[in-house]
Order: structure tokens, then C-alpha cells, then sequence
């Protein structure tokens, strides 16, 4: 059970809950008070089922509850902030939400690798679509709009050139898959999940070797910011 003096810590798009996991199951675990939010109900389920407070809803969804109101230390959403339109809302939630000096900690497609990697494949987006593309200017100007700074902020390492030619070389399938009458779109038509899942990996290992060179200029995949209230 959390301390009266732990922080509270929020994470919406929380999913199943594997970060929240690795929060409780770390050193600094009596020091935090966890609750997550999230959509969609098997994820709710999921989280609940491990034992984390789990709400359906969204941030913008807290405005105006005085039960939140300047209550949260630490808000995180991973991979979350692209999906969302109301951007605007999502801030305004920050300001509101959080108590004085606290923190947001946040990861998002890195808008150049996600340029590069479209001219590459040819592969413009795919479910669950984005409904953004961030830049670390962005955050800058919508930090300064509602009352935070950004303290600190990153772009993921590249990963190793086989890791990143194989990224490229899985992505060009599918964006070859919507095409009919190709190899790729007859593998993903494959009824039998497992028999599909092997021979799309064998596809992709075979355009491999055209993305090898190409992989050593891929850039970082996410962008992570660490946001706090002033």
C-alpha cells in the first residue's frame, strides 16, 4: 500500500499495464501510488485483474473533477499523444491535473524517422492511425501556452543496421500487401494465423538485403520529452 507522502502517478493509454508492472515491481515501488486509464475494455480488464485503480477514460475526460484537481505528481503516456486530436485538451488536462512543480513524461513517433521511413516504404500510415506528428518545437510551444517547460528531451538511439533493415523490409511488405495480385498481398490473406505470421517473416527476410544500406541513415524511432508544471 502507498505511503500517505507517495506521489501519484498517472499513466493514460495505459494498455495492459506493463509499465505500471515495472513501477511496482521496481525498488522505488512504496514511493508511488498508481492509477491508469485507458479505452479500451480488455485492457481494463487486464489492468484491473493485476490489481491497478483503472478507469475508462481519457485525460481531457478528468477536467473540471475536483477529485483530480492539482493531485497528480507524475503523468506518462507512451506512444499514446499521436492518436489523439484535441490536443489543445490534452494540455489544458496537464495544467489541471497536475500539482505545483509536477512532471509528464511522454514518448512519440519521431516525426523525421517517420518522414524517412514513408519516403522509403511507401507505407503512409496504418491502425491505429496517427493523428499527429510531433516535432520537439511542438511541445515548446504548447509547454509555454499552458504553464510548463520542457526540462529535458531525447530522439531513441538507431538501432543496429539489421535491426533497422528488417523494420524497413517488414513495413515494405505490408505496404506491398494492398496491392492485389502480389505475393505479399496472397500471404496476409492466409487464414491460419501462424502459417501466416512465418511466411510474412520469411517474406521480409527476403527484402532484407534491399534495405540493408539503406538502414545505416535511419533516425531514431521515438521521440521522449520530459514535460514539468512551473
Amino acid at each position: 500500500m502507498a505511503s500517505p507522502h507517495s506521489l501519484k502517478l498517472l499513466e493514460t493509454g495505459a494498455g495492459a499495464g506493463w509499465f505500471l508492472e515495472k513501477v511496482r515491481r521496481s525498488k522505488l515501488a512504496d514511493r508511488f501510488e498508481l492509477e491508469a486509464l485507458e479505452y479500451d475494455d480488455t485492457a481494463i480488464d487486464a489492468l484491473r485483474r493485476r490489481g491497478f485503480s483503472a478507469s475508462n477514460a481519457s485525460l481531457p475526460d478528468l477536467l473540471g473533477n475536483p477529485v483530480y484537481e492539482g493531485k497528480i505528481d507524475i503523468i506518462c503516456m507512451f506512444q499514446t499523444l499521436e492518436h489523439m486530436a484535441g490536443v489543445a485538451d490534452v494540455f489544458r488536462a496537464f495544467d489541471f491535473l497536475l500539482a505545483p512543480g509536477g512532471h509528464v513524461f511522454i514518448s512519440v513517433p519521431n516525426a523525421a524517422a517517420v518522414d524517412q521511413q514513408e519516403q522509403m516504404v511507401r507505407l503512409w500510415d496504418m491502425p491505429p492511425n496517427h493523428v499527429g506528428r510531433w516535432q520537439l518545437n511542438c511541445f515548446g510551444i504548447l509547454a509555454n501556452l499552458y504553464g510548463l517547460v520542457v526540462d529535458e528531451a531525447a530522439v531513441e538511439p538507431r538501432q543496429a543496421r539489421w535491426q533497422e533493415a528488417w523494420h524497413l523490409a517488414v513495413y515494405h511488405i505490408n505496404s506491398r500487401a494492398y496491392k492485389s495480385h502480389t505475393l505479399e498481398h496472397l500471404v496476409v490473406a492466409i487464414g491460419q494465423r501462424h502459417l501466416r505470421h512465418a511466411a510474412k517473416g520469411l517474406n521480409a527476410l527476403a527484402w532484407v538485403p534491399l534495405f540493408w544500406f539503406r538502414a545505416g541513415s535511419v533516425l531514431g524511432q521515438s521521440l521522449w520529452v520530459h514535460l514539468r508544471r512551473q
